[in-house]
């Protein structure tokens, strides 16, 4: 949900640059599509996660990126201890936004919980499109 409601933001943004926006897990199986309620939140958004398909992070896609932001401080220290190199561009979403704490996962809960969860993450994306426009896009 995360990558297509920044997806969503970089371009209501008007971010001229060309800009990839992925979506990988630490824990993540490789082509499991997103779960319904995810599906159907972002449907309610006007997004489509229909055709997603999850996949694990690797050494390629940390080194290709910009900006790595990860859910929660366990995923954060995951990746930093798998890829110290990327250090000074991983960060929670709390983090780059300037708050504390973890985006709670839905995992296993019902469309509200879900709900819960992209309202959290939209929230937090607003709150640091401004420096994601300076930082990222440089719009």
């Amino acid at each position: 949900m995360a990558a297509v409601l920044m997806d969503e933001l970089s371009r209501r943004s008007q971010n001229k640059n060309a800009c990839v926006i992925a979506s990988a897990g630490v824990n993540a199986w490789d082509g499991a599509p997103a779960s319904r309620h995810a599906i159907a939140v972002m449907a309610q958004e006007g997004l489509c996660l229909q055709s997603h398909r999850s996949r694990q992070l690797t050494q390629v896609l940390v080194d290709e990126a910009q900006l790595v932001l990860t859910m929660t401080g366990g995923h954060k220290q995951i990746i930093l201890s798998a890829y110290p190199a990327s250090a000074g561009r991983v960060f929670t979403l709390c983090e780059y936004a300037g708050q504390s704490g973890d985006v709670h996962d839905p995992f296993g809960g019902d469309e509200a919980v879900y709900r819960d969860c992209a309202n959290q993450i939209k929230d937090l994306l607003h709150t640091c499109s401004d420096r994601l426009r300076e930082e990222i896009w440089r719009v």
